[in-house]
């Protein structure tokens, strides 16, 4: 026994950092970090000298995503940052990289030639560098890849006779099990923080006072409303660069499911949030139950009392059909709202409202289409298809036009809104 400790104490020493790494791991404890660190140190060595070299790299690229990690929490500390599920649109390409991660890994050691478990060091290194990834971002699917990798290691380190570090990865696949179940559990039932208790757990990071549209003073405001989701580029990048996003009710639901982004509030009649991001947020949901207006409009409205000036309508169209065109036609009240710039950008083109003579920036061959909401005389210039004081009866009569230029204009004096096709 006094002679496998003497030869072994790299690994038991590691071995032992390991179970309180996965202590704080369970926890959600910014303290993981450094612990993860030390342990990585002792597992280089360990790991090269049993020739899993693939697993000594990864511990070497652990001490970095050791470093970030503690950075990332640490940075966050007094931001809303939360456990959430991986974006939907982030599920093929990080399961592509996975497998590319693991054929590179696999023809590399196969090169070294001296591996005696190749395939499977291949295999939980890729997962292992996916899962810290996920980790650093609070993604609850993780635990799922770090389940199959610690299952996979537990065999191959018993078949190497590393018999602390199998005990350790038995330990860390329990653990993964019930670290998913935890986490799951959070992010359905959270639980608001405790007065004086430092956020750096799961408890107390679900919980931050957003900043209002003044304290991000010159930043673009984002109401998302709880249409189709965007799937172009354009709204997108709108919705990344965002300062202050505000969802319409169930809009959260499908930020938090496709994107990482963290709703700064949330506003409507509370009807079709999930339970489980209500009471998540409940630190920022403002619940307007009067049905004179819709979602949309309590959204915009408390934008404009936050501070916003320049706000972007994201998600108003898709789904009903009579719920995308009421959403449009309400440009034309907000138009109405003194030094404030409302406009609604869809998968298609932005929609903007005026009601005086406007230029507006185009490229020859964008397509426009105008809808005259105040049924008054309108000239077009720049147009393909010219107009000359004339009033638009129908809505479509001012459909499917083409700019000329580089600009065009619309000449009236009463409401309209314009569509600029992408």
């Amino acid at each position: 026994m006094q002679n496998f400790i003497i030869q072994h104490w790299q690994e038991i020493v590691g071995a032992a950092f390991g179970f309180l790494y996965l202590y704080f791991e369970y926890k959600a404890d910014i303290r993981m970090w450094v612990v993860g660190f030390v342990t990585s140190s002792f597992y280089i060595y360990v790991f090269v000298n049993a020739q899993f070299y693939a697993y000594a790299g990864i511990s070497v690229y652990y001490l970095f995503a050791d470093t970030y990690g503690w950075y990332s929490w640490r940075k966050r500390k007094d931001e809303a940052f939360v456990i959430s599920h991986i974006p939907r649109k982030l599920i093929a390409p990080v399961t592509a990289v996975t497998l590319v991660l693991a054929g590179v890994i696999y023809v590399i050691l196969e090169k070294i030639g001296d591996s005696p478990v190749a395939l499977g060091d291949s295999i939980i290194t890729a997962l292992s560098i996916i899962a810290i990834w996920g980790l650093t971002k609070k993604y609850v699917e993780q635990w799922l890849l770090l389940i199959v990798a610690n299952v996979i290691s537990v065999v191959l380190f018993a078949q190497q006779e590393l018999y602390p570090t199998t005990v350790l990865y038995a330990a860390f696949a329990v653990g993964s099990v019930l670290g998913y179940i935890k986490w799951l559990y959070l992010i359905r039932n959270p639980s608001p923080q405790e007065e004086g208790e430092e956020s750096t757990n799961l408890k107390s990071s679900t919980v931050a006072t957003p900043l209002s549209c003044e304290e991000r003073s010159g930043e673009r405001c984002c109401v998302l409303a709880n249409g189709s989701f965007p799937t172009n580029a354009i709204p997108l990048k709108i919705l990344q660069n965002a300062g202050y996003i505000v969802c319409c009710d169930g809009a959260a639901d499908k930020l938090l499911q496709n994107t990482d982004k963290i709703p700064d509030a949330i506003v409507g009649d509370c009807d079709s949030i999930s339970a489980g991001n209500k009471a998540r947020f409940a630190d920022r949901i403002y619940c307007i139950t009067e049905q004179e207006t819709n979602d949309m409009t309590k959204a915009v409205h408390f934008c404009i009392e936050k501070g916003c000036k320049d706000i972007v309508i994201l998600g108003a169209t898709g789904k009903r059909e009579d719920h995308t065109l009421g959403n449009i036609s309400l440009l034309s009240e907000y138009i109405d709202i003194e030094e404030i710039n409302v406009s609604m950008v869809s998968d298609y083109g932005i929609f903007t409202a005026i009601k005086k003579t406007t230029v507006f920036e185009s490229y020859k061959g964008q397509q426009i289409s105008v809808f005259n909401i105040g049924h008054v005389p309108a000239t077009f210039h720049n147009l393909k298809y010219p107009v000359e004081n004339l009033v638009l009866k129908n809505w479509w009569q001012g459909t499917l036009n083409e700019a000329l230029a580089e600009n065009f204009t619309i000449e009236t004096q009463g409401k309209m809104i314009v569509f600029q096709g992408y």
